[in-house]
């Protein structure tokens, strides 16, 4: 055979040869963790833990240390709140809660926090809603030293319901237009 000849077909079967090669080792790589070539075809959904955000990114052994793949934690605070494990540890600052990171976190943008789930946060309205980690009471809230759950819920922050019972005064010691709304113009006259 001519030396010419083999040198031509040479070129174009071996990039053919390292294309099935490239291909046949990536091919599991996209169902499984990514760059885990000794798990090719696992599919890590099947788990119940997605791989999502920061979670695709870190190695296997992050979170399956010694080898051992049953019985890897499922929730954030197991490994995040965790000092024997390499995660990212919640800030001492971080507001008291349930432990349920889901209710104003996700993996792929953890902050900033785009939703507040109030029912797993722990302590007073007042304990976040300071003015310096969220909004506090607005410009001509009336004054009052009083939890917003005593007037307010967080199904409907709006809807505003306050029990009388315990006022002691006429209507117009609280409703003077600077502690409670006065009187609408179309009131009744008294």
């Amino acid at each position: 055979m001519n030396t010419k000849a083999t040198h031509t077909l040479l070129g174009p079967v071996l990039f053919v040869l390292g294309l099935l090669l490239l291909a046949s080792t990536t091919s599991g790589l996209a169902a499984g963790h990514p760059g885990s070539r000794s798990h090719r075809g696992f599919n890590h959904m099947q788990t119940g833990f997605a791989l999502e955000g920061a979670h695709r990114r870190i190695r296997c052994e992050s979170c399956h240390s010694n080898g051992i793949f049953r019985g890897t934690p499922k929730r954030c605070v197991d490994c995040h709140d965790s000092p024997g494990r390499a995660a990212t540890q919640v800030p001492r600052s971080h507001i008291a809660t349930s432990g349920n990171c889901e209710a104003c976190h996700n993996a792929t943008r953890w902050t900033p926090v785009e939703k507040v789930d109030h029912a797993d946060v722990m302590g007073n309205c007042s304990t976040c809603h300071n003015g310096r980690i969220a909004a506090g009471k607005p410009h001509g809230h009336p004054q009052t030293h009083a939890e917003c759950n005593q007037c307010h819920n967080t199904h409907n922050f709006t809807r505003v319901h306050f029990d009388h019972s315990g006022v002691t005064g006429n209507c117009a010691s609280c409703h003077n237009g600077r502690m409670a709304r006065g009187k609408p113009a179309n009131h009744i006259p008294t």
